[in-house]
C-alpha cells in the first residue's frame, strides 16, 4: 500500500487559494494524501511524494 503526501512548489504557486476551496486540510503536516488539492491546482504548483 502506498501513501502520498502533497507539497507546494512555492515558485509556481500564485496564491489564488483555489486548492483550499476544494480540499480543507487543516495544515500541510496533517496531509492524508487524498490528492484533491493536487488535482485542483490550475498552476500545477503541487507535487506528490510517496511516503
Amino acid at each position: 500500500m502506498k501513501f502520498y503526501r502533497v507539497r507546494v512548489d512555492h515558485s509556481r504557486c500564485v496564491g489564488c487559494d483555489f486548492c483550499r476551496t476544494v480540499a480543507r486540510c487543516r495544515s500541510p503536516e496533517m496531509c492524508i494524501g487524498c490528492l484533491a488539492c493536487y488535482w485542483a491546482c490550475p498552476y500545477e504548483a503541487r507535487t506528490v511524494e510517496v511516503v
